[in-house]
This record gives structure tokens, sequence and C-alpha cells, in this order.
């Protein structure tokens, strides 16, 4: 992430849509639960490396003061918070990929609960044959402290909404290249490792090329919550969240996944689900990215028109 300052304007987007195996059908949502993770802090004893993000407190803080207001009103059921070393790479893992991942631990697995957020570095790849986005963690505690094991893969260490007490529905996050068409462009594969077909998770938010740190995503970031509470849930992350440059190549392009059986649920969810209506979008095998169209990022090819 690195700090940008343009006015955001309303999206204008493309939608593509892709295919994964599976047949069976979703379960049914569960209580309102959010968990937030957010890392600004790099580089001291015991964390990560990375240039800091010292705004990422706030924007932690006025995410959760969002729900902390729906559940003042008896909308909302309950909202954790974790700050820099408050997040490792067992809190996003699944044990079913990574030894000693708990990602269903509760409060601070984000698998236990319906909606969650990540706010720190990320990256991806989309070549020599392997393809993935991954966040770098606040701790490196987990295991060895190697650098390494300070990232969270999603072709190799996720799966969430799957099963049991694994019930994320959506999940957002504002890390650079998280949400990457060119990985999602490889095909099967690439983000769909992060759900199962007969899981939950059905809304993957993050961006195509850089994100920025910056009080004008804190901003945006709280306009997105508050509009969303309903509805809106991909449709407003993309008007929101999009910052177009004010020079060349360095465009924010916010990006939507959204998981389900049909375009239809899929696109129904996008426009009309919710952080409290969070949409049944059927069995989890078909995909759809919605986009900005001609977005040109930094670390990213310009989004096709």
């Amino acid at each position: 992430m690195t700090r940008s300052s343009s006015a955001a304007r309303r999206a204008s987007l493309f939608v593509l849509s892709c295919l994964a195996v599976g047949t069976v059908a979703t379960t049914a949502l569960a209580n309102n639960e959010a968990t937030i993770f957010a890392v600004g802090n790099f580089d001291g004893a015991g964390e990560c490396t990375g240039d800091d993000l010292p705004l990422m407190d706030d924007e932690a803080a006025t995410i959760r003061s969002r729900f902390d207001g729906w559940i003042s009103d008896g909308t909302w059921d309950s909202v954790h918070k974790y700050l820099n070393q408050g997040l490792d790479k067992i809190d996003l893992s699944d044990s079913s990929k990574l030894s000693g991942g708990n990602d269903t631990t509760d409060p601070e697995g984000i698998d236990h609960a319906d909606v969650g957020f990540v706010l720190t570095h990320g990256a991806a790849q989309w070549s020599a044959g392997r393809y993935y986005s991954r966040w770098v963690m606040g701790s490196n505690t987990y295991n060895t402290g190697s650098w390494t094991d300070c990232r969270v893969f999603t072709d190799t260490d996720v799966s969430w909404g799957n099963g049991g007490s694994n019930d994320l529905d959506v999940f957002i996050t504002r890390a650079c290249q998280s949400a990457q068409y060119e990985v999602w462009n490889a095909g099967v594969g690439a983000y769909f490792d992060v759900r199962t077909a007969s899981g939950t998770l059905s809304t993957y938010l993050g961006f195509h090329g850089d994100a920025y740190s910056s009080t004008a995503n804190i901003n945006r970031m709280d306009d997105y919550v508050r509009l969303s509470r309903l509805d809106g849930i991909g449709e407003n992350w993309l008007d929101e969240l999009y910052d177009p440059d004010s020079g060349a190549n360095d465009d924010q392009c916010p990006s939507a996944i959204v998981f389900g059986s049909t375009g239809t649920a899929r696109d129904h969810m996008y426009t009309w689900g919710g952080f409290g209506d969070r949409e049944d979008t059927g069995t989890k095998s078909t995909a759809t990215y919605y986009y900005i169209k001609g977005c040109d990022p930094l670390n990213g090819q310009t989004l096709p028109n």
C-alpha cells in the first residue's frame, strides 16, 4: 500500500464469470458477527517485514464504530477488532490446509465470523504455474519467524465458510493485489481455492493492483460500510473505493468476486445483498468478477473495456 489523494467518481463496471466443480447445496446463515484485523506496524520485535501503515488502526476503528452502532440499535450481534501482532498465520488459515491452522477459534479466527475484514500489505503472483494473492501478518511468532511464515496465501492456506463452525459469508480486504484480475483470469483454481462449493462464503472484495492507505480512503471505507448494511455490498464497494489517478497508472481499482449457482443469484447478492442481508447464492460452483472498465492501477494491467 502507498498513499493517494484523488477524488472518487461513480464506477462503470464489467463482469466476467468462471466455473468450478461442485453440486452441494449451501447452508443457512448464522448470527451477525464481524471480525476486523488491521496491521500497521512492521519490522519491530516479533513483527513481520514491511513499511509501516500508520492509518490502519484508525481505519479498523472506523469500521468497528459502524458495527458498534448496529449493535446498539439491535441489528447486529458482535464485533471484534485485532491490531498488529493480534493477527498471525493461524487466524486466517484452515487446518485442512495448514497444520495448526485455527480460523474457527471464537472470536479471533476469521472463519468463526460472518463478515471478516483484513487490512494489511498484500501482493499476488500469476506466473510459473501458480496463481494467488497473499497477505502479510502482524506477528511472526507462529513458527520460525521468517518473512515467508508471515504470509498467508489464498491457494495453500485458506478455506473459508467450509462447514461446521466455519461460516464466513463475506470477506473484505484492503490489501494490494488482493483480488487481482491476472490471478482471476487464470481460470478455475485461483480465487476458487478460498471457498468450497457447499460452503457459505459468497462474497470476496479486494483490489486489482495497488490499494492506498490515506485519510480519504478511511472516509470512503466508512461510507461503504454505512451504505451497505442491507444492500449494495458489492456495487457500493466499487462505487465508493474507486479512486482515479491524476496522472497515469495509479488508479485505485476495487474489484469483487461473488460465488453462486447462477448469474442471477450472484448479481442479486452483488447489488442487493448487505452485511445484514447476506443472501443465499446457492452452490458456490461458479463466480462472477466485477470490475471497473479501463481502471489502470500500479502493479496490474489496465482492466478491459
